[in-house]
């Protein structure tokens, strides 16, 4: 029997799943609207929301709130000794990564991981990427690594450690946009993460799996290299033909256009993020909106490409003064959400471990020589 090969897995369902939805460029979140998500809640909301399958009663928030300054305050001291001997040049990612296989080197895992235990560590997963990424992206800049707890919200305390600014719309804009990411089904890293828990091990090993390979420039980096192309496009005087051209002759990605799904104009990732990069990009006199407005209708006259988040998400980060490396490992802090939403699914009894086939195109009749014959 001939069997279809699906390349990257396009259009294969591999597994049914209560947590996200995408319709025409239109996704649900546990049965709420993203936009309703973006436009009302805030972050820890949406974890909760990922995390227990419904929103939070105010009692719940106010106690989550409480769970979360907890975790902040309690970064094991191993794992401050990790951020610390850093020299501050590695890529954000791999620092994270590396914390996570750290964590899980020592993990005590239940057999099989009760569900109260699975939303306790990925709990303490999202709080602590989020603290140890403020650490690292503070030790770049030459500052104190461990700062007191002001009981904000995850997003603020980011803002105030890393940029040094608590302007309610950078705060207010970063929130959406993590929110935004939380959640996307089964992209790479989420697959990824999803296939390590299907073979049991923990959420530890499982998230730091999901974070490398979201390091993976047709992944999650696409969005720092989206903000290089575009400096380069201002930089060089170009117009976008003649950059995009060149691009092409290099046999390099268009950073910022296209997706596998979302292929909508009116996609609603798209057009938030585009709203509230050009809000930010005009009190802030980030320089490359125009840029990506004029990478935009290039693309869209001439290549009939649309773009995607990642094309406006650079030009916020660069106005807020982040690295082209650092960009992925925010939106991250938003990510990590979703994936421990799917290694709690994931580790359901009912589910197999993931072991699919493949058609083998190899040579079949070779005949076996002795080494002394070789």
């Amino acid at each position: 029997m001939v069997e279809e090969i699906r390349d990257g897995l396009s259009t294969v369902i591999a597994l049914d799943t209560g947590i996200c939805q995408i319709d025409g460029g239109k996704s649900t979140i546990r049965g709420y609207s993203l936009d309703n998500l973006v436009m009302s809640s805030t972050f820890e909301e949406v974890v909760w929301l990922l995390i227990h399958g419904d929103l939070p009663s105010s009692s719940d928030y106010q106690t989550f709130l409480a769970e979360l300054k907890e975790i902040r305050e309690s970064i094991p001291a191993k794992l401050k000794k990790q951020i610390e001997m850093l020299e501050g040049n590695e890529h954000p990612l791999s620092v994270l990564a590396s914390c996570f296989s750290l964590m899980s080197a020592d993990y005590e895992m239940e057999i099989p991981p009760s569900e109260i235990t699975l939303k306790k560590d990925t709990v303490r997963s999202v709080v602590s990427y989020h603290t140890l990424l403020t650490a690292y992206l503070r030790k770049r800049r030459q500052r104190t690594l461990w700062i007191s707890d002001s009981g904000d919200s995850l997003v603020r305390n980011f803002c105030e450690g890393v940029l040094e600014n608590r302007d309610p719309l950078i705060t207010g804009y970063l929130e959406k946009v993590l929110i935004g990411s939380s959640e996307n089904e089964l992209t790479a890293s989420t697959f990824n993460a999803r296939v390590a828990v299907s073979a049991r091990t923990d959420v530890y090993a499982a998230l730091a799996s999901g974070i490398l390979t979201w390091k993976g420039y047709r992944h999650g980096t696409a969005s720092g290299y989206a903000m290089k192309d575009l400096k380069e496009l201002a930089e060089s005087g170009q117009d976008p033909q003649q950059f995009y051209r060149d691009k092409r002759a290099r046999k390099s990605p268009f950073f910022g256009f296209g997706h596998r799904l979302h292929k909508t104009e009116l996609d609603q990732r798209v057009s938030i993020t585009k709203l509230g990069t050009e809000i930010v990009c005009q009190r802030y006199s980030g320089r490359l909106f125009e840029y990506a407005e004029r990478a935009e209708r290039y693309m869209k006259e001439h290549e009939g490409r649309l773009p995607n988040p990642d094309l406006y998400l650079a030009c916020f980060f660069d106005a807020i003064g982040l690295k082209e490396d650092e960009v992925s490992a925010v939106v991250f802090m938003g990510r990590v959400a979703g994936i421990a939403a799917h290694i709690i699914e994931e580790s359901h009894p009912t589910r197999r471990i993931m072991r699919p086939r493949a058609l083998y195109n190899g040579p079949t009749t070779k005949k076996y020589i002795q080494l002394t014959q070789r």
